[in-house]
Parts: structure tokens; sequence; C-alpha cells
């Protein structure tokens, strides 16, 4: 004779509890990581997932942002303070930006696939001042 486990088993709560995590992680993974906080000119964009949205100071930056400027020069600010200025022409990618504000710590990994990425300050990240393709 099998015997039904009653919900509240350990292993119900369990498989309830990955099934949460593994629902959360998406929504991490594109969680804000930082800003536009200067835009000067038209005509810029950020691709996310399949929607475009129009570029404009205060517009939050994803991870796996794709950042486009036609016409306009941006500025993004990070979470962790990091600036990068973006020139026109240009498409920059936001890979990857982890930063532990306990520690002080992090990092952050773009692809620069067209243009110039003129300036970047930082304060805790390691980055080249600029970069161009």
């Amino acid at each position: 004779m099998v015997q039904a486990m009653p919900l509240t088993s350990h292993k119900t709560k369990l498989l309830a509890f990955i099934l949460g995590v593994l629902l959360l992680v998406p929504f991490s993974a594109f969680a804000k990581v930082g800003e536009i906080t200067k835009q000067v000119g038209q005509d810029g964009s950020i691709s996310r997932d399949n929607d475009t949205i129009v570029t404009n100071e205060g517009v939050g930056i994803n991870m796996n942002d794709a950042i486009t400027t036609s016409k306009a020069k941006l500025e993004l600010t990070f979470d962790d303070n990091t600036k990068v200025a973006i020139t026109r022409q240009s498409k920059l990618v936001i890979d990857d930006f982890v930063y532990d504000a306990n520690s002080g710590t992090g990092k952050l990994a773009m692809n620069v696939a067209m243009g110039t990425v003129r300036s970047v300050s930082y304060t805790h990240l390691t980055l080249p001042t600029i970069c161009s393709v």
C-alpha cells in the first residue's frame, strides 16, 4: 500500500523553497545597476529584452542592457558611483555588474561593440580609462 505524503512534509517545503529561489533568479539578474545621469543630444536608446527604451536622464540601467547612441552623448553612473561616458555613434553592452557596499568591492564588465567610451572614473573597480572600437 502506498501512502501519500502530507502537503506540509519536509520534502514539500524544500521543493517550494527551491522553486521560489529559481523564480527570483531571473528578476535579480536584470535588476537596476545604475542610471543615466547626463545626456547631451537625442537619439539614444536602450535595448532591454524585446523592448526599446528612449534614453533620458534618470532612466535606469540594467545588466544585459545594450545602450546605443546616435546623436546623443551619455554619462552612466553605476550603484558604486562608477561613471562611464559614451560618445555619439556608440554601442555599449553591460555584461556584468556586481557591487558589495559592505566591503566596497565589485566588478563591472562591459562590451564596447561600436564607438568610444571616453572616460571611466571609478572608486572600487579596475577599468581602463579609454576604450575604443
